[in-house]
């Protein structure tokens, strides 16, 4: 039976949205074999694998089963992928043996990472950090591992089963999805640039920040948690369920948030 081992701690990590704030220069790579995960009784290696693509406009990464996902606006042309990829065995042998068997498959507009299956304490986990043209349509999965998405506008789909996930920057229509994971809502500018995002987890609080003067239909909703705010709405319902139906300024996108098991807090931004 195929376990994965890397299995990250979730209910703490936050989804974080900021809407409409431009990014002032080209990001940082940050990510690198310093940051370190797994068992530490194991013989672990690393390394950092780096390819360039061709843009189409679109791209899908899948990051599963074990690793994290990061997505960032840059303002060249093409599309940068940096895999860590990190093997780990009862000894050094054996984990370099399995190293080298994780291939990183770039085909099209699609990313993703194979290798040998899991057997006791040998096993592999493959991050990314993907820096791709603003005006980019993304499709991201994870099963063991957070995703980050930082200043692109265009379709987005996002859902991982055990871990955040953080948005920054963002605009067009998005869609994102955490299992087991928290989400944290920060609202910039004065309004959603795009069709409007749905975000929702299963486990997991919810913490929204709405600028002062920001414009939009806000829908909140949970179905096992308490419900406070800062903001003149008013949650309805009982003990076991409270939803938010407000029109903030001017009104415009929908900005929905959900969860099941989880509190909601509505706060002004900076404060």
């Amino acid at each position: 039976m195929h376990v994965n081992h890397r299995i990250p701690a979730v209910l703490g990590t936050a989804l974080i949205i900021f809407a409409g704030a431009a990014l002032a220069q080209d990001p940082a790579k940050t990510l690198n074999c310093d940051q370190r995960g797994g068992n530490s009784r194991q013989e672990r290696v690393c390394e950092m694998r780096e390819m360039p693509l061709a843009s189409t406009g679109a791209l899908n990464v899948d990051a599963a089963p074990n690793g994290g996902l990061s997505v960032k606006a840059w303002s060249q042309a093409g599309v940068l992928v940096r895999a860590k990829v990190e093997a780990w065995g009862e000894t050094k042998s054996q984990a370099e043996s399995r190293l080298k068997e994780v291939q990183i498959a770039t085909a099209g507009n699609k990313v993703n990472a194979t290798g040998p299956k899991s057997m006791g304490q040998t096993y592999y986990s493959v991050s990314f950090e993907v820096f791709v043209p603003k005006n980019t349509n993304l499709d991201l999965h994870s099963t063991n591992g957070g995703i980050t998405i930082n200043g692109i506008n265009g379709t987005i789909a996002a859902r991982t089963t055990n871990g955040g996930l953080k948005l920054a920057g963002l605009a067009g229509k998005v869609s994102a999805h955490t299992t087991n994971g928290g989400v944290k809502v920060e609202l910039a500018g004065n309004t959603w640039q795009g069709e409007g995002f749905d975000v929702s987890t299963t486990n997991g609080g919810v913490d929204i920040q709405v600028p002062a003067d920001y414009s939009a239909r806000l829908e909140a909703s949970t179905t096992n948690g308490g419900f406070r705010s800062d903001l003149p709405v008013k949650a309805e319902g009982g003990h076991t369920g409270k939803r938010v139906n407000a029109t903030l300024g001017r009104g415009g996108a929908l900005v929905k948030v959900q969860t099941t098991n989880g509190g909601i807090r509505v706060n002004r931004a900076g404060v």
